[in-house]
């Protein structure tokens, strides 16, 4: 009877199920942002300032895209290099709290890939 019904009005049940699929897809973000500068970084960078986005590699990025860039770089082999992160100094404490525990989260101190750096060093060098 239900689908009859759905019929009836032009709904097909598998539409709404593909559909919900592909929002899912189109909700998902894209690949982690590749460090274009000319300096030299085994990995990448995010900065915290006390106001505004946070950087990935110099792009703002939002919390959630944060954590999705965090979990695909977790997934790389170690080659991949390290996560250095820097807070600006006066930012408030529960931002910085958030962000360290979304790295934490992620799984990189764990594999020993991530390193707070100094706000003012602006590319860390690693040999």
């Amino acid at each position: 009877m239900l689908i009859a019904a759905a019929l009836l009005c032009g709904c097909n049940p598998t539409d709404n199920a593909m559909g919900a699929s592909r929002a899912k897809a189109s909700a998902t973000y894209a690949s982690i942002p590749l460090d274009k500068s000319d300096g030299i970084l085994n990995g990448y960078s995010v900065r915290v300032p006390r106001e505004g986005d946070i950087l990935w590699n110099g792009q703002p990025v939002g919390t959630a895209a944060l954590n999705d860039y965090l979990q695909q770089f977790a997934r790389l082999p170690a080659s991949a290099g390290r996560l250095f992160i820097a807070f600006e100094p006066g930012v408030a404490q529960h931002r910085a709290q958030q962000v360290r525990h979304q790295v934490v989260a992620s799984g990189l101190c764990d594999q020993h890939r991530c390193a707070k750096v100094g706000w003012g060093v602006k590319r860390p060098l690693v040999n």
